[in-house]
């Protein structure tokens, strides 16, 4: 792949997200959980789970929610798996889950595939909230 293209992340793998102070009511995760965020920079931005830059023994849940902590506040985190974020469709438009490395998280990863306002599109949101319902929720201490 030429320098600069997006790496997507392996099918089977895993995206944790925190959920915000306002992204779950009563324990289910709301669309309000996949808002884009100032910080996010047109991309809904993730941690990569099974991130090959993170050593072994951090490469599991546990880890991610440690690379998360380090950044956010308590609160609730979900994990996503890959294979079902590329199924998530609006408008002939697939959702795709790319490595995002920053200086201060290498795992750091994004939700991309939409264009223009399509990644607040409430539709959308609700999908991947679903998809967040199925999955684990997790405690960020």
């Amino acid at each position: 792949m030429p320098a600069g293209d997006p790496i997507p992340i392996p099918n089977g793998n895993h995206l944790t997200r925190g959920c915000g102070s306002r992204g779950e009511d009563n324990g289910i995760v709301t669309s309000v959980a996949f808002d884009l965020r100032p910080r996010d920079k047109g991309k809904l931005s993730a941690d990569w789970v099974e991130c090959v830059h993170a050593p072994a023994q951090k490469r599991n849940l546990t880890g991610s929610l440690e690379r998360l902590s380090l950044r956010l506040r308590a609160q609730r985190v979900v994990a996503l798996v890959t294979d079902a974020i590329r199924q998530i469709e609006v408008d002939g438009h697939k959702l795709d889950a790319i490595e995002d490395p920053r200086k201060s998280n290498l795992c750091h990863s994004a939700i991309v595939g939409m264009t223009g306002t399509q990644l607040v599109d409430k539709d959308l949101q609700e999908d991947l909230a679903d998809l967040a319902n199925a999955g684990p929720v997790l405690h960020l201490p």
